[in-house]
């Protein structure tokens, strides 16, 4: 048997293709890139151009820039990152200095949505009148009007005397100073209109743009269409990435005043890492890509017991 020649033995497969058992544990998914680029290298339609990028061959030398980079961020909630972020922030109990993980927590590979109550709440309360420690809810305006009109009602028929006191200018609201009101009613009544001057237009309007429509009697409040995953063809696992630090991988976040930046990081930022070559993190098609569908996963009812397939 003839030797085989430097040039025939470079073009040999690698040992791993047939002695599988070096490989470690296999998965199923771990597919080579040409599984993929078979037919993304070269993407075609019978009826126009692709939606999706037409030419991809590899995660490090072709692959496009994340999608969600090329538009504004849809959220409507205003936010200032950089201005949570300084130094010495006034908290419900005295100066605080926020972390990312503050607000973003994870849970498992995900990062959980941010909540008001949870999150924001603390210190910024929706306090609507000193005569009460209770802030008014994070709902919908018209159970916002129905929460501070049963507080004042219930108020004022625990204290009927104030009902003939005059009511001092409200520099807050711009509200100059009115003489008594005439009864119970009508002192709840300009009670709920100052609160829901101070709410809708200081309180509220500080993470909202509402809107007032003529001969509407409350304000409309936006969606506030905060995206729950920004990448939607694609995995991501925070969990296998908690060595990095936040701001390791999202460099814009400290820097951010404007509620339209979007701050997941870009395709470069992935590369550092995700990239050919010994200690580097995998880079090809399936560890973020996944081909089936899960979602038309239907539950399969078996036909066996233990017993049977034992006997």
């Amino acid at each position: 048997m003839t030797a085989p020649s430097i040039s025939s033995a470079r073009l040999s497969p690698p040992c791993m293709d047939c002695h599988v058992e070096h490989r470690g544990a296999p998965r199923l998914s771990d597919v080579r890139d040409q599984a993929c680029t078979q037919c993304h290298a070269n993407l075609k339609t019978s009826n126009g151009t692709p939606s999706v990028t037409a030419k991809i061959t590899s995660f490090t030398s072709a692959h496009p820039q994340f999608a969600a980079l090329s538009r504004p961020d849809p959220g409507t909630v205003k936010l200032n990152h950089q201005v949570h972020l300084n130094a010495n922030l006034r908290g419900p109990n005295g100066p605080v200095q926020l972390q990312c993980s503050h607000c973003h927590q994870r849970e498992g590979s995900q990062v959980l949505p941010v909540n008001f109550e949870k999150h924001c709440a603390s210190c910024h309360p929706l306090q609507f009148d000193a005569r009460f420690t209770d802030p008014a809810p994070h709902k919908k305006p018209e159970i916002v009007v129905d929460f501070i009109r049963a507080k004042f009602t219930a108020y004022i028929g625990t204290h009927p005397d104030e009902v003939h006191l005059g009511d001092p200018a409200d520099p807050r609201i711009m509200r100059p100073p009115l003489p008594p009101a005439r009864d119970a009613d009508e002192w709840v009544a300009r009670r709920v209109a100052d609160a829901e001057r101070i709410l809708w237009r200081k309180s509220c309007a500080e993470c909202h743009t509402l809107a007032f429509h003529a001969g509407v009697p409350l304000p409309e409040v936006p969606p506030a269409n905060i995206p729950a995953r920004w990448l939607p063809r694609a995995s991501f696992d925070h969990e296998a990435h908690r060595f990095m630090t936040c701001t390791g991988c999202h460099l814009k976040a400290t820097l951010s005043r404007e509620t339209s930046d979007v701050l997941i990081p870009g395709i470069e930022i992935c590369r550092e890492c995700h990239r050919p070559g010994p200690d580097s993190a995998e880079s090809r098609c399936f560890e973020c890509h996944v081909y089936h569908d899960w979602s038309k996963e239907k539950p399969v009812t078996g036909k066996f017991t233990v017993t049977a397939i034992h006997r």
